[in-house]
This record gives C-alpha cells, structure tokens and sequence, in this order.
C-alpha cells in the first residue's frame, strides 16, 4: 500500500488524540480503557507501518496491565508520541530506522524509569 506525505499526516494526527484519550483515561483512573485505546493504537500503528509507534504501544499495554503501570506510563506516552513522529515504513524501505527508533525509545523509558 502507497501513502503520501498528506495521508502520512492525517494517520499520525489521528495517532496523536489517540495518545491523548489514553492519557486523559490514565489522568482519570481508568486503566482498562487505556489499555484498550492502547492496543487501537499498536493495532492502527502496524496497518500503517508504523513500526516504532506500534512496538512502543505494546510496551505502554503490557505496563498498564502490570503492578503500578500507571506510573510509568507517562514516560511511554511521551515515547509514544516520538515514536509517532517517526518514518513510516513503506514498501518495506526503512524498517531497520524503525527497529533502531523503538530500540531507542525504550531505552530512554528505561533510562527514566529505573534511573
């Protein structure tokens, strides 16, 4: 599937208030509509090929679903939203940039999170 630069931009602002709704629902206390926006997120991610973003969003689901999660997961959602800024991959150009982003990503979630 072709994507152009407007629909690239449509796809990461939709992506965006996505990561928006899940914030506003951690704010709120209620972790397993975050968890289910998360996964809408990681799934709308990789139909796009947004493979950092996709890869970061499962991170973020899998620490919302552990013991204390919500702590943590401000420093997702701000990884979340590099990793949405990143080079899709398209036609399978650019799928080692995406590995190395998310590589990264979590890496500095770690770095924040466990010091």
């Amino acid at each position: 599937m072709r994507i152009d630069h407007d629909q690239i931009s449509m796809i990461r602002a939709e992506l965006s208030l996505m990561v928006g709704k899940v914030s506003d629902h951690i704010a709120r206390g209620t972790p397993l509509d975050a968890i289910d926006d998360v996964d809408a997120i990681r799934r709308k991610a990789a139909g796009y090929g947004f493979g950092a973003a996709e890869h970061i969003a499962g991170a973020l689901e899998s620490s919302l679903a552990g013991i204390g999660g919500s702590a943590s997961a401000k420093c997702y959602l701000e990884a979340l939203v590099d990793a949405i800024g990143c080079k899709p991959v398209i036609e399978n150009v650019g799928i080692r940039a995406n590995a190395r982003a998310s590589e990264a990503l979590l890496a500095s979630v770690a770095l924040r999170t466990h010091g």
